[in-house]
Order: C-alpha cells, then structure tokens, then sequence
C-alpha cells in the first residue's frame, strides 16, 4: 500500500477496516487482507476491483470462489479490471497460471 501512494506523491490515512490494515488517500482506499475473508458487513461495497495478478496467482478450483467473493463487495454496476493471461502451461509450469478467456468470460459472466 505504501508503495501505491508514494508513487501517487499522497500521504494516506491509515485505518482498520473489517480488521484488516487499509489506507486512504486522494478517493482511493486499499485494504489488505485475505480475500476470502471480505463480505459487504466487513468491508462494505466497492465500485471498482482492480484484480493485478490474483486470479492467476490461483489454483482453478477456487477460482469460482474468488469471483463470487469479489461479487459481493461489489455495488451495483461496479466493475472489476483484470490483469490475466494465456500461455501453455505445459511450457511454463508454476506461476502464474494460465488463464483462458474462455474461463474468464465463464467466471465473470
């Protein structure tokens, strides 16, 4: 998070937020923690997630979970940005992992 608003020349406000560490600064709030561990009660709603690398960095069979983990938190109309890719995996094991969009559009339709 420090890194985040360093670059963005902000000084954030540090808080708590669902018991996890978050930062404010300039309309942006970032809040770290375990994903599977957020729920509307905890964090509230969000307008926009910004998903840099955490889908891929997922084993497939709870892929599912993450999304609709993502889905809760999410207003009405709030979006998610994805960072993802394809490759073959068989060349490059390990991670990231390789994500179709096929299993994208399945995942976030």
């Amino acid at each position: 998070m420090k890194q985040f608003f360093e670059e963005g020349k902000q000084t954030p406000a540090t808080s708590v937020i669902g018991g996890m560490p978050a930062a404010s600064a300039g309309g942006i709030t970032l809040v770290c923690g375990d994903i599977f561990d957020a729920s509307p009660d905890a964090l509230g709603r969000f307008d926009v997630v910004y998903d840099r690398a955490a889908l891929v960095a997922l084993e497939p069979s709870v892929r599912a979970r993450y999304v609709e983990t993502w889905r809760a938190v999410l207003t009405d109309g709030g979006v998610t940005f994805l960072s993802a890719f394809t490759y073959d995996q068989d060349k490059a094991g390990g991670r990231p992992l390789s994500v179709r969009g096929t299993s994208v559009h399945e995942l976030y339709a």
